[in-house]
């Protein structure tokens, strides 16, 4: 795991603190004072300047670092010069010597800029473009359905926190101790079906802790699409750990993989790992990750030329998004009147966060990968307004 720039150095800092005895991580910042404080080992220290012409630089002891590894994990935020000119670079190199290449990055909030905007979706599209996976924190998703109530450092904690679950999400699954394994062929099939990664992490404990738990990862912001709907009906292959004490019993496993195969597609793949390594008075932990073949991005996996090519700071990587290859390839009609004009008579429904009342340890109801307990306006983030007298 290789943390980029001030927010991976933060990420893999508070991943050592939450998983003692885990190894395997690096970090890389030309923030000499964040590499200093840092409580990783293993760090390479990127020169002043453009992080194009340090690469260069450090691109042979960067080489030497990942040297026989199987897989790497990049992780940062995106929109500082640092990361978003860095990582492409990194994740280049680390294809052209046949190693798994995976990102987790998140995405600035709107109010940070739209200079900071356009530099992290034009890094996104060349990491997507040569790592075998990406899982992207769209931070303006964060912000919940008003972002005036939202405290900036509220809004940051929540895009951290997420980075940290995906994190530890991947780390688990690749470090499962057992008694039921995820294997790195499970690892490779996903990457292979995912255009897109998705994460859900939730923990609980007590006598509903499994419910709770896989609750909470389920309804994980990352495990829903812009309009709220969850992404587990549309998932090609789901990975699924359970992680807690040794008195995780067999009919809780059993439950959680029911649950999985009744919300997913017809079609969908769904494997299970079982880590019971963790102390007695530990909670239960449930991770998810999902394979989407849905994207926003058309993402063009390259050839090994052209990922050598862009091994070079000079190169430039450009992929067009569906939307675009659409409207080039769809003739124009005349747009139809919109049907939207009367007057609406409903107040204000806030899409704040739901509460199940009462029901909150009962069952949700799902149907084709939606939970029906939730108002209909909340799963699809429709905003009901009462119009203007």
């Amino acid at each position: 795991m290789i943390g980029v720039g001030n927010a991976g150095v933060g990420i893999l800092d508070r991943l050592i603190v939450e998983t003692p005895g885990i190894s395997g991580l690096m970090i890389i910042n030309n923030d000499h004072e964040s590499l200093g404080a840092s409580i990783v080992r293993e760090k390479i220290s990127l020169p002043e300047g453009d992080p194009r012409d340090g690469f260069l630089m450090i691109e042979e002891e960067f080489s030497k670092s990942i040297e026989g590894s199987l897989s790497i994990l990049l992780c940062g935020g995106l929109g500082g010069g640092t990361t978003s000119l860095l990582i492409p670079l990194l994740a280049a190199r680390a294809k052209t010597m046949g190693i798994v290449t995976l990102g987790c990055v998140s995405l600035p909030f709107g109010f940070e800029g739209k200079q900071k905007k356009e530099l992290a979706h034009a890094s996104l599209k060349k990491l997507q473009g040569v790592c075998d996976a990406v899982a992207v924190i769209e931070n303006d998703r964060l912000t919940g359905s008003d972002p005036t109530k939202s405290t900036v450092g509220s809004a940051f904690q929540i895009s951290d926190e997420l980075l940290l679950s995906s994190m530890k999400a991947i780390q688990g699954m690749i470090a499962t101790a057992g008694p039921v394994k995820i294997t790195r062929h499970d690892l490779a099939t996903v990457l292979g079906k995912a255009a897109t990664l998705h994460f859900g992490h939730g923990r609980s404990e007590g006598a509903n802790r499994l419910h709770e738990a896989l609750e909470r990862a389920l309804h994980s912001p990352l495990m829903k699409e812009k309009g709220g709907r969850s992404v587990i009906g549309d998932a090609r292959m789901i990975l699924l750990l359970l992680r807690g004490p040794n008195d995780l019993s067999f009919a809780e496993m059993q439950v959680a993989v029911e649950d999985i195969e009744r919300m997913a597609g017809k079609g969908c793949v769904v494997k299970v790992g079982v880590d019971t390594t963790a102390e007695a008075t530990a909670g239960l932990e449930v991770f998810i990750m999902a394979a989407s073949d849905r994207s926003e991005l058309s993402l063009e996996r390259k050839s090994p030329e052209e990922v050598a090519r862009d091994a070079s700071p000079a190169t430039t990587v450009s992929i067009r998004t569906k939307k675009e290859t659409s409207a080039k390839s769809k003739p124009t009609t005349p747009a139809a009147k919109s049907t939207a004009t009367y007057n609406q008579t409903q107040g204000m429904f806030e899409l704040n966060p739901y509460q199940r009342g009462r029901f909150d340890k009962s069952e949700p109801t799902i149907f084709d990968g939606e939970d029906l307990d939730v108002p209909t306006f909340l799963r699809r983030g429709i905003k009901l307004v009462f119009p203007p007298k």
